[in-house]
């Protein structure tokens, strides 16, 4: 305090004996939005080279023997900050003070220096309140846009960290705008690369063509370390709050960034490859939907990702993938878990939101709705109705149609939950022989997984006949070519099996992968697939 008294008495000594300079506002000395000038200048002050005094509240002040400071306007935002490049004033954050300066263009940052005089007329008082803006705002390199909040207190929210701190202590988050730069010039700060940033205050400052964000302490920022090694259970698991509006069960992670390992169990067809991934040991709230183009993974594939959770009107996805790991290739899939059509039936519900983004299966059901204009139709298996998507295939079934297996990935849009078949080989039907079967009743036409799968490098089909019929039994690759026939002649009604070496019909050895196998037998047609592990 004594420190302060003298300083004052000297200052008052000064305002006695010095002329003062141009009585301005900070706002007069910073605004300029349509001269970017020459060189390094980026909208230089219309006052460059004057002797200003200017008033306002200090909002940061460097550490250290050199106290730099920037002082605001308590009354506006937009050009109402300043940076002073001056250590004879000393003050602490929230002193008023009048300043007598010179404007100086500073690499194309307004700066105040050479300090002729200054007044400390009051301390301890509160800070303006920080400008929220987007980090975008601050992208992108000299424009008027941002130049408005150069030495201006700012807030930016909901931002994720993109690139780690440099050698110079300068690292980037983005909240979806657009990467915007944070330096270490008055607080140093190690981030985790996908931390998700609350909250990040600063003042804004301008060097080397950048606009960057300055925090001033610890206190400036509010952050969410990424949760590492995260199960897909504890992202989806919420059987207790329903939550309010469009939630559906949101999940306890909304919002954080996270670490999630699993197998890919299905990939959207088309540019936009967002995909589905499980826990390989399966079971109820081990699957999620994410919604990121960038990974373009394979069924099957094994990987790590970092992420981001989000509800999306009542779907748990993950987005904003900011790091991904391929672990392993052709992978065994989960099992199908299989469900009852009325697990899916009524929409938002936690016995089905356990089921959300899992592989399931469901047997025996009839077609009850045929598909409408958005490909969406329904099927029964007498414990109530459950809609099938064309999200990921399409197909056209007719009402009483019966089908022996369904599998697919159970999805939330539109206030309903879904089963979304991924190919062919997800939809087995059941033939009908008119009088076949004992007393009339259908016979069943069927063809199974092969087993085992993966395999190397043998392996069984197994398909059944309700009656004599001529099969063709084929294989053909991911590209959907012709690879071989096993089966094209007449079989008799009943069980068969064959086995295939993974060989060509040339007989060559083939590359592991992914393959299909397609049985026709009259008018039953069904297709599986299977993984060769070479």
């Amino acid at each position: 305090m004594k420190r302060r008294f003298q300083t004052l008495a000297i200052v008052a000594l000064s305002l006695a004996i010095s002329a003062p300079g141009l009585a301005t506002t900070i706002f007069d000395v910073q605004y300029n939005e349509s001269e970017q000038g020459t060189g390094d200048d980026c909208y230089p002050s219309n006052h460059d080279g004057e002797t200003v005094t200017v008033s306002g509240v200090v909002t940061a002040v460097s550490p250290g023997s050199y106290p730099n400071f920037y002082l605001q306007n308590p009354d506006g935002t937009v050009w109402n900050g300043i940076y002073f490049y001056d250590t004879t004033v000393d003050p602490l954050r929230g002193d008023s003070l009048t300043v007598t300066a010179v404007v100086d263009e500073y690499y194309g940052m307004t700066e105040l220096k050479s300090v002729a005089q200054f007044v400390i007329h009051s301390s301890g008082n509160a800070v303006p309140e920080p400008a929220d803006i987007t980090t975008g705002t601050l992208a992108g390199g000299c424009h008027a846009i941002a130049e408005a909040y150069e030495g201006v207190l700012v807030r930016v929210t909901d931002a994720v960290v993109t690139q780690l701190p440099d050698d110079y202590g300068q690292w980037t988050v983005d909240d979806g705008t657009g990467e915007c730069q944070i330096d270490d010039n008055l607080f140093s700060y190690t981030p985790s690369l996908g931390d998700t940033i609350d909250v990040i205050t600063g003042v804004v400052d301008y060097s080397f063509s950048e606009y960057g964000l300055l925090p001033r302490d610890a206190n400036d920022i509010e952050a969410q370390p990424v949760t590492e090694g995260t199960p897909i259970y504890d992202v989806q698991y919420n059987e207790v709050t329903q939550g309010t509006g469009n939630d559906c069960y949101p999940s306890p992670l909304d919002d954080h960034q996270v670490i999630l390992s699993g197998v890919v169990t299905a990939v959207l067809p088309g540019e936009y490859p967002d995909f589905w991934l499980q826990s390989a040991s399966g079971g109820a709230w081990t699957g999620v939907f994410v919604y990121d183009p960038t990974v373009e993974p394979d069924v099957g594939d094994s990987l790590t990702m970092t992420a981001k959770v989000d509800e999306y009107y009542g779907l748990t996805e993950m987005k904003d993938v900011t790091d991904f790991t391929f672990h392993s290739t052709a992978n065994v899939l989960p099992d199908p878990l299989v469900i009852a059509t009325g697990d899916l039936a009524g929409g938002c519900n936690a016995v089905s939101e356990a089921y959300e983004g899992l592989l399931v299966e469901v047997r025996d059901i009839t077609v009850t709705q045929a598909p409408n204009e958005y490909g969406e139709w329904y099927v029964d298996d007498g414990s109530g109705e459950c809609q099938v998507d064309d999200y990921m295939y399409a197909c056209s079934p007719s009402v009483g149609q019966t089908i022996s297996s369904l599998v697919g990935i159970v999805h939330y849009g539109y206030g309903e939950y879904e089963i979304d078949p991924r190919d062919a080989g997800d939809i087995q039907t059941t033939g009908v022989e008119a009088g076949g079967g004992p007393g009339g009743r259908p016979s069943e036409y069927r063809l199974s997984q092969n087993y085992p799968n993966p395999f190397n490098p043998r392996t069984g089909i197994e398909y059944v006949l309700s009656r004599p019929s001529h099969v063709r039994l084929e294989v053909f690759n991911l590209l959907g070519q012709w690879v071989t026939t096993l089966v094209d002649g007449p079989v008799r009604a009943g069980e068969h099996t064959v086995s295939w070496d993974a060989t060509g019909a040339d007989g060559a050895g083939l590359a592991g992968g992914i393959y299909f196998y397609r049985l026709q037998a009259g008018e039953f047609t069904a297709v599986k697939k299977m993984i060769y592990l070479k």
